[in-house]
């Protein structure tokens, strides 16, 4: 009996136990990242900085594609590779406007570009360049 009670226990934590980070597919991560999200820091710049643009920078994530704006200029890409950590992405394509104030959408578009890892952090989802350096910070719509 007391062996019975132990396999039954031991199925049990097991069964709730969920699906192990090295067993998620990269549609466990794409899924994980999807939706748009909205600048909230960006490397370089002030919280304030951005609050005051007209058009505040955005990404929006759906399936394995990404697309947005650098608060000036639209852009897209799509999702080459993710895991839990990592995240690689096909050259960006972006539109070619000119606004007033380019400061910030410049060096968006550079940084955008040099994404390496990313963090998810409660409704925030921190990008990463290769040196670990926090690089844009985004919070879910």
């Amino acid at each position: 009996m007391k062996n019975a009670f132990f396999l039954f226990f031991s199925l049990l934590i097991l069964s709730c136990i969920g699906q192990p980070e090295n067993k998620k597919t990269e549609k466990d991560f794409l899924i994980i990242i999807e939706g748009k999200w909205n600048l909230s820091d960006m490397k370089g710049f002030s919280k304030s900085d951005i609050k005051d643009l007209n058009n505040i920078p955005f990404i929006k994530i759906e399936e394995n594609n990404i697309s947005g704006t650098n608060g000036c200029n639209r852009f897209f890409s799509s999702i080459n590779s993710i895991d839990k950590n990592s995240i690689t992405f096909s050259p960006f394509g972006e539109t070619k406007m000119m606004c007033q104030e380019m400061k910030i959408p410049d060096a968006f578009s550079l940084l955008v570009s040099s994404i390496n890892t990313y963090l998810i952090e409660t409704n925030t989802l921190v990008f990463l360049n290769k040196d670990g350096d926090k690089i844009l910070t985004f919070t879910k719509d």
